[in-house]
């Protein structure tokens, strides 16, 4: 591999996954629980997605991406490199989504940063946070919605007041 494609000692993998990045849940819970916010940063994954594939295990479904990717764990500064990545589900169906849409021209590229936090409701009892890290595209379809919500949100201009003309008027002065 050419230094241009990977980045100096970094591991490479089959596929990324939060397991593989970070570790299973039970190595990261109990951290966890111990953050004052009971919130946690986990890694970060960018790349380019160029084919997707829905599946499912014995843990659920699933969709693998493939195409060239890499991850960092944010405790550790480790770097992995892979050809597949799977992300939490609600992830994996928009990538999904965007990679099957017929108008689409060369690989869909991605970066999120994951994290996790405590959540009582939940059955594990943690949920997924994701952020972009990506700035928004200029042709983002919901951004530009999402301006013209704003745009009707705002009042209607008000009517010109009629402004109070001076009076040009002036007595003459007195003589002494």
């Amino acid at each position: 591999m050419t230094e241009t494609t990977q980045a100096q000692g970094a591991e490479i993998a089959r596929k990324i996954t939060i397991t593989t990045i970070a570790g299973k849940a039970g190595k990261w819970f109990e951290k966890l629980m111990s953050t004052p916010n009971k919130e946690m940063r986990l890694m970060q994954v960018f790349g380019f997605a160029t084919v997707s594939k829905p599946d499912a295990s014995e843990f659920g479904e699933f969709v693998k991406i493939h195409g060239n990717f890499r991850a960092v764990n944010l405790e550790t500064g480790e770097i992995t490199n892979a050809p597949q990545v799977i992300l939490p589900n609600f992830l994996g169906q928009a990538l999904h989504g965007a990679l099957t849409t017929p108008d689409r021209s060369g690989p869909v590229k991605f970066a999120f940063e994951i994290g996790v936090k405590f959540d009582a409701s939940s059955v594990t009892k943690y949920t997924y946070t994701i952020r972009d890290l990506l700035p928004v595209q200029q042709d983002d379809p919901l951004a530009a919605m999402q301006a013209l919500i704003a745009e009707a949100g705002k009042p209607a201009l008000e009517a010109p007041k009629e402004e109070k003309q001076p009076d040009t008027h002036q007595a003459p002065a007195k003589r002494k």
